[in-house]
């Protein structure tokens, strides 16, 4: 999750808030996807 944190960051992609991104952003915004797929 720190990787992919970082590899965003580093690319200049902001979270929907305008944030930057951190391990738990990643780890919630993956949470969600899933509940969607699945749900």
């Amino acid at each position: 999750m720190r990787q992919v944190a970082a590899e965003l960051n580093a690319r200049g992609v902001r979270t929907a808030k305008g944030g930057q991104w951190h391990a738990t952003t990643v780890r919630n915004v993956l949470r969600r996807e899933i509940r969607v797929a699945v749900g």
